[in-house]
């Protein structure tokens, strides 16, 4: 018996996987079937307390978050938050990607003070020398941070955990790396709400260039470039800012053929 329960184990473990490459892709419906068939195998062999389950549970709040079915991925960070403070899991990996899983839901439903508080929460974990200081992870935090504070209107903290965020990055990564191209255009986002259109346009471009470098055309890309000829329409720039938005279209296009392609 035990032999069959650690084999559903494995199991349930790699429909959890296969759920987030799912999510990852887009394709949430499947990721949805395949997370509840996970958790499905965790509630019949009783593993409902372990790290693997809390993983599931989390990919489930994702995945739930996703299709806007907010009371179902509350469920789902209640159990794992449950599990994680009840059976002293609370430095695991999993509980800390159940306080950011709930910090971006908070965010999302306005709940900023929430999702500040949160956010903090594994900061200070990650900042704690029981942990080990991670500079990666520190710098998501960071710009984690900077999102919350720009949704409160606080540009001015904001952009300084951007560009705390954006070093980090730039002093750990390679510099053609997609992290750091998301640290660019978080800094150009909020640096268009501030009206420092140059300097956003700065930030834009290097983007653009990575993504190119590394023959990369996602959202990411087209929504570089959308941001793009939102500044060169700000700088009078009319010409730069339709090639923009003429790429974006054929990105798009180009996406949506793959898409039904594969």
């Amino acid at each position: 018996i035990q032999k069959k329960n650690n084999n559903k184990e494995n199991l349930a473990t790699g429909l959890d996987d296969l759920a987030r490459f799912y999510e990852e892709s887009g394709e949430h419906s499947t990721a949805r079937d395949i997370i509840e068939n996970s958790l499905s195998i965790f509630h019949e062999i009783g593993d409902t307390i372990s790290s693997n389950y809390m993983s599931a549970l989390n990919t489930s709040a994702n995945i739930y978050s996703s299709l806007l079915l907010w009371n179902k991925a509350s469920v789902s960070l209640g159990k794992s938050l449950e599990i994680g403070e009840s059976y002293d899991l609370e430095g695991s990996s999993e509980y800390l990607r159940t306080l950011n899983i709930a910090m971006v839901i908070a965010n999302i439903a306005g709940q900023n003070d929430i999702a500040k508080n949160l956010n903090l929460r594994v900061l200070k974990h990650h900042l704690s020398k029981e942990s080990g200081v991670d500079s990666l992870l520190i710098a998501t935090d960071l710009q984690n941070m900077g999102s919350i504070l720009t949704d409160q209107g606080k540009y001015d903290e904001a952009i300084g955990y951007q560009y705390k965020a954006m070093q980090i990055r730039y002093n750990h990564l390679p510099h053609n790396h997609p992290e750091l191209a998301h640290s660019y255009n978080a800094c150009a986002h909020l640096l268009c709400k501030m009206g420092e259109y140059e300097t956003a346009l700065q930030y834009e471009n290097l983007v653009v260039d990575i993504m190119k470098q590394l023959g990369i055309h996602n959202k990411l890309y087209s929504l570089s470039l959308r941001n793009r000829a939102e500044i060169y329409l700000n700088l009078n720039d009319h010409e730069n800012a339709m090639k923009d938005i003429i790429e974006v279209i054929s990105n798009y296009n180009a996406m949506i053929r793959n898409e039904f392609s594969s």
